[in-house]
């Protein structure tokens, strides 16, 4: 689907276009898996897979495409939930008790408690005359 045929508001989850070097990438990280594999376990048959993979990457890194379309939809959905999960964790644990905290000691920056009374106004009045070095320098 095209981004003119795709409904509004929806948005594809994993990528569908696997591009020749995620495919080389993918089958270089298969390889690396095989020799990790074959180092724990001990096994010679990993390291002829690692052997083999690492052959057919060399030649035909098409191969790899199921592989590479599984691999980076993977990493992009686990990058979705981490960066989610991160972005509330910071929020609920630094920002939450920080607000918390400022409100127990009675802070106000945005002058709220002043919208409330009926006699007040929430606008500060500011009696100042403006010199040609304000206008320069606004900030």
């Amino acid at each position: 689907m095209t981004e003119l045929e795709r409904p509004r508001g929806h948005r594809i989850l994993f990528s569908q276009r696997v591009t020749a070097h995620q495919c080389k990438d993918s089958g270089m990280a298969l390889v690396l898996i095989c020799l990790v594999a074959g180092y724990h376990t001990g096994d010679d048959i990993w390291q002829v897979l690692a052997i083999a993979f690492l052959g057919a990457n060399l030649v035909f890194p098409s191969l790899f495409w199921p592989f590479a379309h599984v691999w980076f939809g993977l990493g992009q959905a686990l990058g979705l939930v981490t960066s989610r999960l991160l972005l509330s964790l910071v929020y609920f644990l630094l920002v939450t008790p920080i607000g918390i905290f400022r409100r127990l000691l009675g802070a106000d920056p945005l002058h709220l408690k002043a919208w409330k009374e009926p006699n007040q106004s929430a606008f500060s009045v500011r009696d100042q005359t403006y010199r040609r070095e304000d206008m320069e320098r606004p900030y």
